[in-house]
């Protein structure tokens, strides 16, 4: 898999789906998006496997946006998962969460996250949050090789 510039948002609520991708566009953040929409199928996207099989050269994302309370396979598993595995460990995953519960955020960083956010409420909140995700995370930041 290769660098390229985009976005896995690991996300089970299509409320919350189509408020981050309006949220990108007004945002005037133009990145590919790529969303799954529980555990299992974010685990499939890196290994190309399930719906994203098709997909051979499909690029490690910039970016993960990963839910905690997810289907299947909870965010904090998914997150556990990505950080044991060499090839994907480097990925940076923010958490993109209702919860602002302590247990949660302390597990989170202790599984490796990069970041934790609590989702805002409002489109303005969150088209404002997500450009300071994407300039920080998609623009500035340096990739590891």
């Amino acid at each position: 898999m290769e660098a390229s510039r985009n976005i896995l948002l690991v996300e089970d609520d299509e409320n919350d789906v189509v408020l981050v991708q309006r949220a990108l566009r007004k945002g005037g953040i133009d990145v590919p998006i790529v969303v799954a929409h529980d555990g299992d199928e974010a685990v499939d996207y890196f290994l190309n496997a399930g719906q994203h099989a098709h997909d051979a050269l499909q690029a490690l994302p910039t970016v993960v946006l990963l839910d905690l309370r997810l289907p299947k396979r909870s965010g904090l598993e998914v997150l556990e998962w990505l950080k044991n595995h060499e090839r994907f460990a480097r990925v940076p995953v923010v958490v993109f969460t209702n919860s602002a519960e302590d247990r949660d955020v302390e597990q989170a960083y202790a599984l490796g996250a990069n970041s934790y956010l609590k989702k805002p409420y409002t489109l303005a909140a969150t088209t404002a949050l997500l450009k300071t995700v994407s300039a920080y995370w998609i623009d500035h930041n340096v990739r590891a090789p």
